[in-house]
C-alpha cells in the first residue's frame, strides 16, 4: 500500500494505491532467496575524508529475503496433484548499520571573519561570471552581506581542529 506522495506512474492526486501481485499455483513447491549487500569494504573513501586523513566510515547494508510457494494438501484427504488451493509466503529483512558522520564544513577562521585571507579570493566578476580581480583582503562589503555575517556567521564557533591550518574543519 502506498499513501499520500507516491510515484508519478500512478497519476492523480494524493490518496492511496494498493498494489497486489498474484502468483499462479502449481503442484510443485517453489522457492527462492536473494540478498542485496553493501559494505564499506567495497566503497572508496570520500574526497574530504582523504583530505584530512580519515578512514572510510563503516557501513553494513543487507536487504535479504526468501519466498516459498506450493500446493496446500492434507495427507490422506486431498492429493497434491488435484488440489485447487495454494499458499505463498515471502519475507524480506533489512539489516542496516550506518555510522554517525562527522560534519566536515567550511568554517571561517577569526582572520577570515575580519576579511583577511591567506590566499587570494575573487572580489570582482564580469558578466560571464569570471573572476576579474582578486585580493587577500576585502574592503567593500555589501551591507546585507555584512548584516548576515554579523548575525549568522559570528554566532558559529571558531574552527577547533589544530591539524587544519585553513580552518575548514570543525
Amino acid at each position: 500500500m502506498q499513501r499520500s506522495s507516491y510515484g508519478a506512474q500512478y497519476a492523480g492526486p494524493g490518496g492511496a494505491v494498493i498494489s497486489l501481485t498474484t502468483k499462479p499455483g502449481t503442484t510443485a513447491f517453489h522457492g527462492g532467496a536473494y540478498e542485496f549487500f553493501r559494505s564499506q569494504v567495497l566503497n572508496a573513501n570520500t574526497y574530504f575524508n582523504n583530505l584530512v586523513g580519515l578512514p572510510r566510515a563503516g557501513l553494513r547494508y543487507n536487504d535479504y529475503g526468501y519466498e516459498l510457494g506450493g500446493p496446500v494438501c492434507i495427507p490422506h484427504v486431498t492429493a497434491r496433484r488435484n488440489t485447487k488451493t495454494f499458499f505463498f509466503f515471502r519475507q524480506e529483512l533489512l539489516r542496516l548499520e550506518s555510522p554517525v558522520y562527522d560534519n566536515i564544513t567550511n568554517i571561517p577562521t577569526a582572520a577570515q571573519r575580519q576579511s583577511m585571507f591567506s590566499a587570494p579570493v575573487c572580489v570582482a566578476y564580469n558578466a560571464k561570471g569570471q573572476c576579474t580581480q582578486s585580493a587577500t583582503s576585502i574592503q567593500n562589503i555589501d551591507p546585507t552581506a555584512q548584516a548576515y555575517l554579523k548575525d549568522i556567521i559570528d554566532q558559529v564557533p571558531l574552527p577547533n581542529n589544530p591539524n587544519d591550518p585553513q580552518g575548514l574543519i570543525a
